[in-house]
């Protein structure tokens, strides 16, 4: 069978209410042992991405490589990539520093509240879409 019609057969399929049933109980299955293996949840995600989108970098500015590393794991976790870079023959070095996105923390919160469900159900087809738990 080619794509278009595995997808066409699985979305007859997926009409009747037994079988849309089953997929819903194993998709919450699945989701439940994702969230066990990793040991995170929906509050852990949120109190992370928050943090994210109410961080301020201010009180990071100036301090040494030193410093950085005795951070608080909340604040250095903020950090996605750090380049030190000393100069021969000078006192004089660099450190930069680049932070998780806020924009995108904000993005993924929005999505999983459901700020964008009146966009989605405008761009929606009259294929049958399996929705994810």
């Amino acid at each position: 069978m080619k794509y278009k019609q595995n997808h066409e057969e699985s979305s007859k399929l997926l009409t009747q209410p037994k079988v849309s049933q089953r997929v819903k109980e194993i998709k919450q299955i699945a989701a439940k042992v994702v969230l066990k293996k990793f040991d995170y949840d929906i509050e852990k995600l949120f109190k992370k991405i928050t943090q994210w989108i109410d961080a301020g970098v201010s009180e990071i500015i100036n301090l040494s490589p030193s410093e950085l590393k005795n951070l608080p794991k909340n604040v250095r976790q903020l950090i996605t990539n750090f380049k030190h870079t000393k100069f021969e023959g000078s006192a004089k070095e660099t450190i930069e520093l680049k932070f998780v996105s806020k924009e995108k923390a904000a993005e993924m919160m929005a999505k999983h509240l459901g700020f964008y469900s009146n966009d989605n159900e405008q761009k929606k087809d009259s294929i049958n879409i399996i929705e994810w738990v």
